[in-house]
């Protein structure tokens, strides 16, 4: 069965007849989630059943995990109207309740068809960290030398937290150093590489390292290593231990939010900007300036 063509002639269809009798749904031909805009051409008027209908092919349809995930939930909500029971049989509503299900499972465990071939990167990584049996000759100040994988070495040092891969870096080459230990044949510039990895924001373990502070001059922040941290504070007076201080928000201005809560604009209460936004159907937190939709009570808005 071509669902596509389905899905085209249904549209087509919907788009060709004048009238609907009776209850209607607005329905995007290409879905928001994928670009769809909210044109005229790019939306139809459907019934309940034909809404479903739609919105069961293009979960049916979906490519990658992405769009599974994106569907699912479309197609998941349609059990949600009121209309559902009425409509609906038993077997059309255990559809969309697994489809809603299969986009929140994939949605929890992060999977999408990017990070599914980083995983598969990181799995094939990690097999041959594991099979890895190169002898590697490697040092540290205080631990001295040790021929081994970077397996016998991690079980060598359990405290150490060590990891595998980051000393087959070393081995390879890729890396200067991990938590300390260089490859026997740079001891002679040990320091030199530990301090090229301090520039870079690497922590380096064990005894020589340790964690990195805040420190702000109030215009902007950097991070310095624990054990330097005095010396540092010490040569730079007007520097102190913490992060940069927000200066305060400009007073007069409200925060003004769209319907769907995802959209935030800061305005002036009264100004051109702050009408036309009112207008619109934007809401503010105070009651001062606007009304909170019901639904839209105790619901914060994304990024804020």
């Amino acid at each position: 069965m071509n669902l596509k063509k389905h899905y085209d002639l249904l549209m087509a269809k919907a788009k060709d007849r004048q009238q609907i009798k009776g209850y209607v749904e607005i329905h995007h031909i290409i879905p928001r989630s994928y670009g769809g805009s909210d044109l005229p051409e790019n939306l139809v008027n459907l019934t309940f059943r034909e809404h479903f209908l739609a919105h069961w092919i293009l979960f049916r349809i979906a490519k990658n995990t992405d769009e599974l995930i994106k569907m699912g939930k479309a197609f998941g909500m349609m059990r949600r109207s009121p209309h559902s029971e009425r409509v609906l049989t038993s077997i059309m509503f255990e559809r969309a309740k697994t489809a809603a299900r299969k986009a929140q499972s994939l949605r929890m465990t992060g999977t999408t068809s990017e990070t599914s071939a980083m995983r598969r990167d990181m799995n094939r990584e990690a097999a041959r960290t594991l099979s890895d049996k190169t002898i590697y000759h490697w040092y540290h100040v205080k631990f001295g030398d040790y021929e081994c994988t970077a397996s016998d070495l991690y079980y060598e040092f359990p405290d150490q937290g060590l990891i595998s891969g980051n000393l087959l870096k070393v081995g390879r080459g890729m890396w200067g150093n991990s938590n300390g230990w260089v490859l026997y044949e740079n001891r002679d510039n040990y320091e030199t590489i530990l301090n090229v990895q301090r520039t870079k924001g690497a922590g380096i373990g064990g005894s020589i390292g340790g964690n990195m502070k805040h420190v702000t001059n109030g215009i902007e922040n950097t991070r310095v290593f624990e054990v330097e941290l005095d010396k540092f504070l010490e040569d730079n007076p007007g520097w102190r231990r913490g992060s940069l201080i927000r200066k305060p928000r400009e007073k007069g201005y409200v925060s003004l939010y769209s319907s769907d809560g995802k959209t935030r604009a800061r305005v002036i209460p009264g100004d051109d900007r702050y009408k036309s936004l009112m207008e619109q159907g934007y809401w503010a937190k105070s009651g001062l300036h606007g009304i909170i939709p019901p639904e839209m009570k105790g619901h914060k808005a994304n990024g804020f």
